[in-house]
C-alpha cells in the first residue's frame, strides 16, 4: 500500500517564528509561492500522525479544514499546513470575538476559562453577519455559521478532541466582502495520540469495565463549560447533542456524512500512516476509537428528529 507523503523542507529557511501555542513552528514560502506553516511534533506524542489522520478524516466528512502534510526539516518531524489567511485577509481568534463580548473575558487564559460556555459560542455563530466558510459548498439548507460549526463539534466527538478552547476557532475577515467561519484546524491532540502503546493495549485487552476503551472515550470532555454547572467542563458527545438541538436539521446532515464512513475507509487511512511515525497497536487502538465513537454519535439521530 502506498504511504502517504513526507515532504522535506529541509532547504527552506523561516520567514517567520511563530509565537502561538506550546510547539516549534515557523512560516516559510513554498517554491509556488504559497505561505505554509511547520509544526514540529513532539517526540513519541503522535502528533504529527494525530494530525494528517484527522485532516483525511475532514476530507471524508467533506468539512472545510485546514489540510496537513507529514513533513521533515533537518532532523525535526512535523506537519505542514498552508496558511488559512490569504492576501488581505485576517484571522479573528474566539477568545478576541468573545472579549468583545463579555465584560472581562480572561481572554489571555487558554484553559480552565469557566466563561466559556458552550451557550456563548453558539450565540456568536448563529450572528447572521458571519457567513458560511469561503469557498466551500455548503449542504442544502445550511445558512448560519453554526450549522458548520456543529460539524465542528461533531467532529470532536468522533475524534475525542478535547482542545477546541478559545483560540481553535475563528472567523477570517475579509475587507469589503464579508466575515466567515475559518474552517476547522489543530487537531492535534485527539485520538487518544498522547497515550503509550502500553495503555493502549491494556485498554483494548482488559475486562475491567472502568478501564477499558469504552469508558475512556466517554470521558472525553470538551473545553466548554455550562452556566448551570460552571466548574464542570461538558463532554464532547454533549457538546455537540447541544448544539445540534439549536439546528437538528444541520446535525442530521452531518451524521449522515458520519454515516456514509466505513470501517474499511477509516483503516485504508491508518495503513498509509508510515510505520515509523505510527505503532501497530496505535493503529488498532485509533481503528477501534473511531468505530466506537461513529456508533456513540449515530445512537444521537432520534434527537434530532
Amino acid at each position: 500500500m502506498e504511504r502517504y507523503k513526507v515532504v522535506n523542507i529541509s532547504n527552506y529557511s523561516p520567514d517567520l517564528i511563530e509565537q502561538l501555542g506550546s510547539k516549534y513552528k515557523f512560516w516559510f514560502y513554498s517554491k509556488d509561492g504559497v505561505l505554509q506553516l511547520f509544526k514540529e511534533g513532539r517526540l513519541g506524542t503522535g502528533e504529527n500522525w494525530c494530525e494528517k489522520i484527522v485532516s483525511e478524516l475532514c476530507a471524508l466528512l467533506d468539512m472545510p479544514h485546514a489540510t496537513y502534510e507529514l513533513a521533515i526539516w533537518g532532523d525535526k518531524m512535523g506537519v505542514i499546513t498552508p496558511s488559512l489567511v490569504t492576501a488581505g485577509a485576517s484571522l479573528v481568534h474566539g477568545n478576541e470575538l468573545m472579549a468583545k463580548i463579555i465584560k472581562n473575558y480572561p481572554h489571555g487564559k487558554t484553559f480552565g476559562v469557566t466563561e466559556y460556555t458552550l451557550n456563548r459560542v453558539l450565540a456568536i455563530m448563529k450572528i447572521n453577519a458571519f457567513k458560511l466558510p469561503r469557498e466551500w459548498n455548503p449542504f442544502p439548507k445550511f445558512g448560519l455559521a453554526l450549522d458548520v460549526f456543529i460539524g465542528y463539534l461533531m467532529l470532536d466527538a468522533w475524534i475525542a478532541n478535547q482542545d477546541r478552547h478559545h483560540e481553535n476557532w475563528g472567523f477570517l475577515v475579509f475587507p469589503g466582502e464579508g466575515i466567515y467561519l475559518a474552517p476547522t484546524y489543530d487537531h492535534a491532540s485527539g485520538l487518544g495520540r498522547n497515550e503509550t502503546d502500553k495503555s493502549r493495549e491494556f485498554r483494548l485487552t482488559t475486562n475491567d469495565p472502568r478501564q477499558n476503551l469504552e469508558y475512556y472515550v466517554n470521558r472525553a470532555k470538551s473545553a466548554f463549560y455550562t452556566a448551570s454547572e460552571p466548574k464542570r467542563r461538558m463532554g464532547t458527545l454533549d457538546a455537540f447533542c447541544e448544539a445540534g438541538k439549536k439546528r437538528p436539521f444541520a446535525a442530521r446532515a452531518w451524521l449522515e456524512r458520519l454515516e456514509g464512513i466505513s470501517p474499511n475507509d477509516l483503516s485504508a487511512i491508518l495503513q498509509k500512516i508510515p510505520p515509523d511515525e505510527i505503532s501497530p497497536i496505535a493503529v488498532e487502538f485509533t481503528h477501534k476509537m473511531l468505530i466506537l465513537n461513529r456508533e456513540r454519535l449515530l445512537s444521537l439521530k432520534g434527537k434530532f428528529e
